[in-house]
């Protein structure tokens, strides 16, 4: 079985004490006829669900509050188990505790995601996201993604951590630079 879930594993997220954290964990098995044993993990959580349209995937929700005392770094791991004994690849997300992540001000901004707002040219390579907080480089690998809304597949990435020339922190702006032709889309109504 392998993780799939609504956090990339290895992020890093910020978590404010007395808020309560609240993910869904989603797992595939390899075949039909093999199920979702358990997950294993020590967040607090719920029923393994399995997904009725697509019976190799399940999913769980978990949740923790963070307080004072867990200041500081605090892993959420997940290890997926199947019916036949296989265990799954650990998967781990790093919360900071009493660190709030800055968010990004636009009107669409939805779980991490955000689309252009205003017309975008062919030849558009100048990006700017204005931030609540101030933003700087991350630690680890953390990437800039492009994807295509019709089929949602990737066609551009950056990484935001190891790209200098074309990834800049500005106090509260992030400014990235893209190489990219992008494919006009006419919209019908």
């Amino acid at each position: 079985p392998f993780y799939y879930g609504t956090r990339a594993s290895g992020a890093c997220v910020g978590a404010d004490i007395g808020t309560t954290i609240s993910d869904t964990v989603q797992v595939q098995v390899g075949c039909s006829g093999v199920t979702l044993t358990d997950i294993l993990t020590r967040m607090s959580r719920g029923s393994i669900i399995q997904n009725l349209t697509n019976p190799v995937q399940y999913s769980m929700q978990v949740t923790w509050t963070p307080t004072s005392s867990q200041w500081g770094t605090n892993l959420a791991c997940y290890t997926p188990v199947d019916s036949i004994g296989q265990q799954g690849t650990t998967v781990c997300i790093t919360y900071l505790v009493g660190i709030s992540a800055p968010q990004m001000i636009q009107s669409s901004y939805v779980n991490g995601t955000m689309s252009a707002i205003g017309t975008l040219y062919q030849n558009q390579n100048v990006w700017r996201v204005q931030c609540t907080k101030s933003v700087n480089r991350p630690s680890i690998d953390a990437y800039i993604r492009f994807y295509k809304k019709s089929n949602n597949t990737q066609v551009y990435s950056i990484n935001a951590r190891t790209d200098m020339a074309n990834v800049l922190y500005d106090n509260f702006t992030l400014i990235f630079y893209t190489s990219m032709t992008w494919t006009p889309v006419i919209c019908s109504s």
